[in-house]
């Protein structure tokens, strides 16, 4: 599943949130953008970066200074029995 963020979007949709599911994310292209798990630095997101997000873990993206390329990711979800 491929998503796509755009980053003139509204910071709204930004936002601290939770998942139901445990989550792989690659992240297929970006410039800029960043990752933060909470209580945690965020992190630069770079093409290739492999990264999971367990299952009601607090996260966030965080739109980087250039808001010229779009961020997609890919998530495959582990879904448990």
């Amino acid at each position: 599943d491929i998503r796509t963020f755009d980053p003139l979007a509204n910071d709204a949709e930004y936002v601290w949130h939770r998942d139901f599911e445990d989550r792989e994310i690659e992240v297929l292209e970006g410039v800029g953008w960043q990752f933060q798990l909470e209580n945690c630095l965020p992190w630069l997101l770079k093409k290739g970066m492999v990264f999971d997000i367990k299952k009601f873990e607090y996260h966030r993206l965080i739109k980087g200074a250039t808001h010229h390329k779009n961020l997609h990711l890919e998530k495959d979800f582990f879904l448990h029995p």
